[in-house]
């Protein structure tokens, strides 16, 4: 059993026990409990909390999903298993830190192991209608996969994982801006960095751009999809890297960048001006999904 499932296993042991019991039990004391009586040398990392605290917290959000996307089974009439599967998925749905597939998959699994015969065909039916009208109203993007060098078989190795913003300001001309930073070989692009361990990919991308461009003030928007790249560093074998993008809004104007080996400069960028700057393929793809979630013409950069 992989990590993850474990800890999805827990969480829902915990808010079945929970929710069992009217809702009256701290849900963290539940979890802790569980988690020292089940996996007490299982370090998660601290997902399995994380996970029912968002879940807690977007419960009244989620139950409205429920209700809207199974409307034939009352939301009191749903089992406590498949009801709480259920907001397992549908917070994993929410949350681009969890592929889409993966986020149903992992919950019809739940349901074949502790539902009932028909568990697994009602979670599935309702999280994937719920999917597809998010992918219609423009909630998840398509991931954009682009490749500089494909890796063969005997190259592959640990995936790195990475996360960035696309950042955006309102200027004085009723017009966009955008943060560009040069990296160490002079090209136009978008701050991101390696996510921690313990990190989710939002928390990553606020921090790599706190970090790379000195804007902590950021609203995220939405995630813009990810990037597919080989890294090839001089005396290192080939590494497969992963970057997930977002779309954010900073909330103060300033840029504060240091200069160092990985970064040359930066600057905020008129919108016209930033496809012809940017200096990868992929980072004016994903450039092009941003102004497709603000509503903006691709016109303007071609």
């Amino acid at each position: 059993m992989s990590n993850r499932h474990l800890a999805r296993t827990i969480a829902l042991q915990s808010l079945y026990q929970w929710d069992f019991n009217r809702m009256t039990e701290d849900i963290l004391v539940i979890v802790r409990q569980n988690l020292q009586d089940f996996a007490p040398s299982f370090d998660d990392n601290g997902f399995t909390e994380h996970l029912v605290r968002g879940i807690i917290k977007q419960q009244s959000e989620i139950d409205r999903l429920i209700v809207q996307y199974a409307p034939e089974w009352p939301l009191a009439q749903i089992t406590p298993i498949d009801r709480n599967i259920l907001r397992i998925g549908i917070y994993e749905l929410k949350h681009p830190e969890v592929p889409p597939k993966v986020a149903i998959n992992e919950s019809i699994e739940l349901a074949k192991t502790f539902g009932g015969d028909a568990s697994g065909k009602f979670i599935n039916g309702v999280l994937g209608n719920i999917y597809k009208d998010m992918e219609a109203q423009g909630e998840r993007i398509a991931t954009v996969h682009t490749t500089t060098v494909a890796p063969s078989r005997r190259e592959e190795g640990p995936m790195e994982i990475s996360a960035g913003g696309v950042v955006f300001r309102h200027n004085s001309h009723d017009g966009y801006d955008f943060a560009l930073i040069q990296d160490a070989i002079y090209r136009w692009t978008f701050p991101k960095g390696k996510v921690e361990e313990g990190e989710t990919l939002e928390e990553a991308a606020r921090q790599e751009v706190s970090e790379e461009i000195g804007i902590t003030k950021v609203k995220l928007i939405c995630p813009l999809g990810s990037i597919h790249i080989t890294v090839n560093a001089p005396g290192k074998p080939p590494t497969p890297k992963t970057v997930h993008y977002f779309l954010m809004e900073a909330l103060e104007d300033t840029l504060r960048i240091v200069p160092d080996h990985e970064i040359k400069g930066g600057e905020w960028v008129p919108l016209p001006q930033v496809i012809p700057m940017l200096g990868y393929e992929n980072a004016k793809e994903i450039f092009r999904h941003a102004l497709k979630q603000l509503g903006l013409p691709l016109s303007q950069n071609k």
